[in-house]
């Protein structure tokens, strides 16, 4: 099967770990890029722009927001090529399961699309949480297995 991994960039390396058993499983793999081509031109790894983003972006810093939107561009052509959406959602910030904002339009992206959407844990107790829902993700809790 042909997956896109949707995971917080805090859980970027996790996901490179997923991504590896999934593959040896037989599935092809698609996640968000580990790179990025800075405002200055630079191939940079994605935490060291979010740092970056974080530190200096302001609401009318127009060139940190098209990178972000190049990326997110990027990202839903993956997702237009899976057969589903697989989201790696673990306790961040106190919130088991959590899922973020980016997250949650990645897997919006994915139900327009008509993706089958798998939870890796449980749809976290959250503001969003009727939306998410809403989408009828299968839950494998944690069974990479459970994934067909």
């Amino acid at each position: 099967m042909k997956l896109a991994l949707v995971v917080s960039l805090s859980f970027h390396e996790k996901g490179e770990e997923v991504k590896r058993q999934l593959e040896g499983m037989g599935h092809q793999i698609v996640m968000p890029p580990s790179t990025v081509v800075n405002h200055e031109g630079k191939l940079v790894h994605i935490k060291e722009f979010d740092r970056f983003r974080k530190e200096t972006a302001r609401d009318d810093q127009e060139e940190v927001w098209k990178i972000c939107r190049r990326r997110m561009k990027a990202y839903y052509a993956k997702l237009k090529w899976a057969d589903a959406a697989l989201m790696l959602n673990y306790t961040k910030n106190g919130i088991k399961n959590y899922v973020g904002g980016n997250a949650l339009i990645e897997l919006g992206a994915a139900f327009f699309l008509r993706k089958k959407i798998y939870f890796l844990n449980p749809v976290p107790d959250m503001s969003y949480r009727e939306e998410m829902l809403g989408m009828k993700p299968a839950v494998i809790n944690g069974d990479l297995g459970k994934i067909a």
